[in-house]
């Protein structure tokens, strides 16, 4: 199967978003000398980098926006003595990722490209939005049981060539993340991580 060259260049920011991830866990070691407090922030901002490549890696090749800024961490002083850590998924990502998690009944209402011409190395159709504002693309409603909507080229005389992508009626889609897993395994990493 013949690899484009938007999927490689897609690949080619994978590669490098993690090697950055990797680089921001180094720069966040725990040293023996750090207390408890600097531990569990740093534990906290550790599980926050994981948690935005585990997402990455279960979505086939994520794009930017996904790969580096789909988590967020914060912390709060409460006291000299306490702290509140967050983390978790930013909530424009979670409109799109929402439906991923098990236990979301968010379904997904997206065009579908009917052919991989139409589509840049992430799997989107190439200038959606830039090309529905011109009115090139246009979304044509449907009557058919199966099919909510059709995305056609404006600019294509052949009938045959017009059609770019199909939306479904909605469906559920497929559940690739359990957050109650995902949720324990990043608490029992702090607590791993601040005992030592």
């Amino acid at each position: 199967m013949a690899v484009s060259k938007a999927q490689l260049n897609a690949d080619a920011k994978t590669r490098k978003s993690t090697q950055k991830a990797i680089e921001q866990l180094r720069k966040l070691t725990i040293k023996d000398s750090d207390d408890y407090m600097k531990r569990i922030g740093k534990a906290s901002r550790q599980s926050s980098i994981i948690l935005r490549e585990k997402l990455a890696d279960k979505i086939d090749r994520p794009v930017g926006f996904t790969q580096n800024q789909s988590t967020f961490y914060s912390f709060k002083k409460i006291s000299d003595t306490k702290i509140e850590h967050k983390i978790g998924i930013k909530d424009t990502q979670d409109r799109y990722l929402g439906s991923l998690f098990k236990g979301r009944r968010k379904l997904t209402d997206k065009f579908i490209p009917i052919n991989t011409k139409y589509v840049d190395g992430h799997g989107n159709i190439k200038g959606l939005n830039k090309n529905k504002q011109s009115g090139r693309y246009k979304e044509v409603k449907t009557n058919q049981s199966k099919f909510k909507a059709i995305l056609v080229d404006t600019t294509q005389k052949d009938r045959t060539k017009r059609i770019i992508a199909i939306k479904h009626n909605p469906t559920k889609r497929k559940s690739v993340f359990d957050w109650e897993q995902i949720s324990t395994e990043l608490i029992d990493n702090i607590n791993k991580v601040a005992k030592k």
